[in-house]
């Protein structure tokens, strides 16, 4: 996650950008957290549409999904 923000910081650097507002949907949430947490003074706002603070079950969030479901996810 580091390194997506780094890169990403990068990519503005190349283009000239000193501030942006970060846009992010579910599955790029926590990237854009990251991000704006390790660079606040490059980013000027911070959308999350449909982040989740958890996606793994525990037993105050039985609503999360399997850690062997999220393994099988990840090889996909």
């Amino acid at each position: 996650l580091e390194q997506w923000a780094h890169d990403a910081r990068a990519v503005m650097d190349a283009v000239g950008s000193q501030r942006t507002a970060v846009f992010a949907l579910a599955p790029t949430a926590l990237e854009a957290v990251v991000f704006a947490t390790t660079y606040p003074d490059r980013v000027a706002a911070l959308v999350v549409v449909n982040g989740m603070a958890r996606m793994l079950w525990a037993p105050d969030f039985p609503l999360g999904v399997s850690r062997e479901f999220m393994e099988t996810f990840r090889r996909v």
